[in-house]
């Protein structure tokens, strides 16, 4: 799909996208395909999302439908057809674009935020095995600094250089286990793209 976007990109302006034909969803019937895209704070996506928001006469948000289901309802999971027809309706749905963005942003709130809740109790879990790991590491390294001081009066220099080697591993980890969760977290608002819209006249 990123070909497509790459298309509307060049082709339309923001919330432009083109208008569709299909008799077949029937009369008052439109739907709008979204494309949302999350990222962290290197511009690395984290959340993607296609969805159709599905519109009747005026009323806007009746239904969602996911990616699949919608080019099956409009007939591009077949052989779609150009009838060359122009829509009717194309200032009425010009009208209900803003609506309908508005809705989408909605709708990426309320899927994102069982996806954020279930990102954040892993990595709370994955925090806690963390923690539990360097606190056994840095009291082992520790039981066996005072074991070598107590054998010999003081810490080996080579066994000095081995129990930072040690330390410095601990914080290697920690300073990765941080850069995953920065990884995995979206900054900013979500971007939200209108790719089509398809009606039945």
């Amino acid at each position: 799909m990123e070909w497509l976007l790459d298309v509307l990109s060049a082709s339309f302006a923001r919330h432009e996208a083109p208008l569709l034909l299909i008799p077949s969803l029937g009369k008052g019937v439109a739907h709008f395909l979204f494309s949302t895209l999350a990222s962290n704070e290197e511009s690395v996506p984290v959340d993607a999302m296609w969805f159709g928001v599905e519109a009747r006469d005026d009323e806007v948000g009746v239904r969602t439908l996911e990616l699949e289901e919608l080019l099956k309802v409009v007939g591009f999971a077949g052989s779609p057809v150009n009838s060359g027809r122009t829509s009717e309706r194309l200032t009425e749905l010009s009208a209900l674009v803003a609506r309908a963005v508005g809705f989408a942003r909605d709708e990426v709130d309320r899927r994102r935020k069982n996806a954020v809740d279930e990102r954040r109790k892993r990595v709370r879990r994955e925090m806690r095995r963390l923690e539990a790991w360097a606190g056994d590491m840095d009291a082992l390294i520790t039981k066996r600094e005072q074991a070598w001081a107590r054998a010999s009066g003081r810490v080996p220099v080579h066994l000095e250089k081995e129990a930072k080697a040690r330390r410095d591993e601990v914080l290697r980890a920690k300073e990765s286990q941080a850069r995953w969760i920065n990884g995995i977290a979206a900054h900013g608002a979500v971007h939200v793209r209108l790719v089509a819209v398809f009606t039945g006249e």
